[in-house]
């Protein structure tokens, strides 16, 4: 599905040099053909793109040029031995490459010049980018590009957003803020947990509750001994609390919440083609389905699955009657695959966010605006690197910034592991 921005529009980008999109902006990411493929897995490509011509690379590097006029012409020359050609054998010289930087004028005269539908854009060194055609060169030219795939972070600073290959909002700071508030806010949880079920103990004396205790990483010096399955329910109780826990101090932690809510309205604005104003971005939903909420209801009912399966398992019936197991495995995928996004989705709109006041989305709105005019003068369509991925998308900061929390946090927890230690005499 393809989302498009209308560069004319002031009230969405406020920034003139903005409206002269590149050729990195205005270019397709089209997968480039291996010298070694078979001309039949050419023509399908040419098939699926649509395309009249596909460029060839080797490892990141472009080669060479495969037009489907030339393929035509080789099947009809020789049926039998197309069979047995390689892309390398049938490809052509490469027509003009474009720069990422160029203009909108001189990809037009290029594929003029050329006579060619389409054109490669390469880097100086070589480097393969993806390709413009006369398609994406008319409709920039009458102020429509497509829009940039956006993630974000929402941070204590305000909004955090990213292509990828450039970014806005809040910085670096805000990202290594976020990691110490995440982790402050599971250490409060944990102490609390690990404070409830303490009393918990003195009061019933329940020895159930010092597994719960170990679970929750609380040293217990006799932990009574149980059955693996047991165990294993006690784990998934102890999981369960945590997450429960985490996501309900988060709800009502007084910023974080509402900056995320302000972000994926943000970023719903953008790929809708919507202006980045208060009143169109407020009417975005706060729901997104890239946001990392859906990956941890993903992993955790993945995990409550397994366990489950590894409880029935272990259940006399299950070697008795395993049919009965295929069948709940069967139906738990079905069940599982259908609903984890609509869980994810409902956690997001109850717990991971909540309506996002007008300061809080122009917050989003300026890391928006910004993201765009940093696409316009420096980003790319085509996918980023690894590495610069895994910097831009913020979690490296958070983790720092989490790690150096939590290791003060320690300092704080060895007085409140006395009064602990206290508490279970």
């Amino acid at each position: 599905m393809e989302f498009h921005l209308k560069l004319n529009r002031q009230d969405m980008l406020d920034d003139p040099p903005t409206q002269q999109p590149r050729a990195a902006q205005v270019m397709q990411p089209i997968l480039p053909l291996s010298p070694g493929a078979s001309l039949f897995h050419a023509a399908q490509r040419l098939a699926e793109t649509r395309l009249p011509a596909l460029p060839v690379t080797e490892g990141a590097c472009l080669i060479g040029w495969l037009r489907e006029q030339h393929l035509s012409a080789l099947l009809a020359e020789n049926e039998e031995s197309f069979a047995h050609l390689s892309v390398v054998e049938a490809m052509d010289t490469l027509p003009r490459i474009l720069s990422p930087t160029a203009s909108l004028l001189e990809m037009q005269q290029a594929l003029l010049r050329e006579q060619e539908s389409v054109l490669p854009v390469a880097s100086e060194e070589g480097y393969y980018h993806g390709c413009v055609t006369q398609a994406n060169a008319l409709a920039a030219t009458l102020g429509r590009v497509e829009a940039p795939r956006m993630g974000g972070m929402a941070t204590p600073l305000g909004v955090y957003l990213t292509t990828g290959h450039v970014s806005g909002g809040a910085g670096i700071l805000g990202l290594f803020l976020a990691g110490v508030t995440m982790a402050t806010i599971l250490f409060i949880v944990q102490m609390a947990l690990l404070f409830a079920t303490l009393l918990a103990y003195r009061h019933l004396q329940w020895p159930l509750l010092l597994n719960l205790l170990d679970a929750f990483g609380y040293t217990v010096n006799h932990v009574p001994h149980l059955t693996a399955n047991m165990d294993l329910g006690v784990s998934i109780a102890a999981a369960a609390l945590l997450i429960a826990g985490f996501m309900l101090l988060l709800r009502f932690f007084p910023l974080m919440t509402g900056y995320h809510a302000a972000e994926h309205q943000t970023v719903n604005a953008v790929e809708q083609g919507e202006p980045l104003t208060p009143e169109a971005v407020a009417r975005m939903p706060r729901v997104h389905p890239r946001c990392g909420t859906n990956l941890l209801a993903f992993l955790y009912l993945t995990y409550l699955g397994v366990a489950v399966l590894v409880l029935l398992a272990a259940r006399p019936f299950a070697r008795h009657d395993p049919a009965s197991l295929m069948l709940f495995v069967v139906v738990f995928v079905i069940v599982f695959l259908l609903n984890w996004k609509r869980i994810g989705g409902w956690l997001q709109a109850h717990l991971t966010t909540r309506p996002a006041t007008r300061r809080e989305i122009e917050s989003g709105i300026r890391a928006g605006k910004e993201v765009l005019r940093n696409h316009f003068r420096h980003g790319s369509m085509a996918p980023p690197r690894p590495l610069q991925r895994l910097w831009h998308m913020g979690l490296t900061q958070i983790l720092l910034g989490a790690l150096l929390m939590s290791y003060l946090l320690q300092l704080v927890a060895k007085p409140l592991d006395q009064l602990a230690q206290s508490l279970v005499k």
